[in-house]
């Protein structure tokens, strides 16, 4: 899964790109597992955008988005709406989540 910096991640933003970001910190042992299922997913739909980056750099998204704990995925749509992913236990549920990004991406 690719990683992104703030610059990357404001330019999706501005472009009004439709993307996922796995919010995470390197010590987290869930959010490995959550990287997992993302992998997992962006091999089945390669389309989408999936990213990862790590809150330890990201003091102002983190207040900005009031991230209050990792894992945190964020489903970013190409209308602005932003949606914090609750249900990050198994990869149907999160897949489920995430395919909506499928139609909405800009080509």
């Amino acid at each position: 899964m690719q990683e992104w910096y703030e610059p990357s991640f404001h330019e999706a933003r501005e472009q009004q790109r439709a993307f996922a970001v796995l919010f995470y910190t390197p010590m987290c042992g869930s959010c490995h597992v959550v990287e997992r299922q993302l992998d997992i997913i962006a091999e089945t739909v390669p389309e989408l955008t999936l990213v990862k980056m790590n809150l330890n750099y990201l003091p102002k998204i983190v207040q900005t988005y009031q991230i209050q704990s990792v894992p945190s995925v964020y489903r970013f749509d190409t209308n602005g709406v932003v949606k914090r992913l609750t249900v990050i236990d198994n990869v149907t549920e999160l897949y489920r989540e995430l395919i909506v990004l499928k139609k909405k991406v800009k080509q």
